[in-house]
């Protein structure tokens, strides 16, 4: 596949950590909570973003429909064939839990760790891009040990499932971050170095506003980066690979009705066409059935960026990334 002008529209790096200051405007909310407000602040705020209509129409589903709009593409239909199968019997998995209210509880569990996983190991997976290659057998260590502290963050603030100790949680974000820093100290590139640290920043802070009790950020922080990361990833790759031609159907589509060419176009397509469904599943009597059909898609979503962004795959072709 030929690539369309991909030098001229590189991924920046600046852009890729952009999206990790909204780790320190919690802080900063932490800290005028505290000195200003007596800490009153906090208790208007939910368990979670979530549940604030206004971030669902922003986030989660909106970058998940992103996410798919990219696969609409003949060619890339062709490429990715072989993998249908899978993503059907994912989409159609939540409509079988829906018979077996007994298995709730084991789909809660393997969708948050699923999620979890999703969510973070995004961020770790780009960091990779710019180590040396001689850290990368120690950055699994360290990837791994981050997912599994995220991991333990999560249950810990949901009592219920009483699985894990605080204690655990605390030893495994200490070996987290003496690995971290053990990589910062010796890679050489600075752009390996910034991003390791921004990831011991992103773990680290979800286990002090843990302590804080503050799981509204605990969701919020990795959820903005993580879906602002993403939004910028399918915004460049669909400009590149539309920018002569208009390769994706939809695109091809949305173009005779208002014909830009902008980066803008990718989130603004993912909001409207995601918009029906958010609004399904939060006020719509067919709220049920709307969030089936979420919980699918999302499946389908977290199988498919397992392998959209690997190198050498059809959408990295129509990416440049200096490292």
């Amino acid at each position: 596949m030929q690539k369309e002008s991909v030098l001229k529209n590189n991924i920046s790096f600046t852009s890729l950590i952009l999206p990790y200051s909204i780790i320190f405007f919690s802080f900063v909310f932490l800290v005028v909570d505290h000195f200003l407000f007596s800490n009153s602040l906090k208790k208007f705020l939910p368990s979670s973003p979530e549940k604030l209509v206004v971030f669902q129409i922003f986030f989660i589903t909106p970058h998940i429909i992103a996410s798919s709009v990219t696969l609409i593409d003949r060619e890339y239909i062709k490429y990715y064939r072989s993998k249908l199968p899978i993503a059907i019997i994912l989409f159609l998995i939540p409509f079988v839990f829906m018979n077996f209210k007994s298995a709730a509880f084991t789909g809660a569990v393997i969708w948050a760790i699923w999620t979890i996983y999703h969510v973070i190991h995004q961020q770790f997976g780009i960091g990779k891009m710019f180590l040396r290659s001689t850290h990368h057998t120690l950055y699994k260590g360290f990837t791994f040990l981050g997912l599994t502290t995220a991991i333990l963050i999560f249950f810990s603030v949901y009592k219920k499932f009483g699985l894990f100790s605080d204690n655990i949680t605390l030893f495994f974000l200490f070996c987290f971050i003496t690995v971290g820093i053990f990589i910062v100290q010796t890679e050489q590139n600075k752009k390996g170095r910034v991003y390791v640290l921004l990831n011991i920043l992103l773990i680290t802070s979800g286990y002090i506003f843990y302590n804080q009790l503050l799981p509204f950020f605990i969701i919020l922080i990795p959820r903005i980066i993580h879906d602002c990361t993403a939004f910028y990833f399918y915004s460049k790759h669909d400009t590149n690979r539309n920018k002569t031609k208009n390769h994706n159907l939809i695109y091809r589509l949305f173009r005779k009705i208002v014909p830009i060419h902008s980066p803008i176009m990718t989130p603004v397509l993912g909001i409207m066409i995601a918009f029906p469904l958010t609004y399904s599943k939060t006020f719509s009597v067919f709220n049920s059935t709307a969030l089936t059909i979420f919980f699918g898609i999302t499946l389908v979503h977290y199988y498919t960026e397992g392998f959209m962004w690997k190198n050498g795959s059809i959408h990295r072709q129509q990416l440049s990334i200096k490292v």
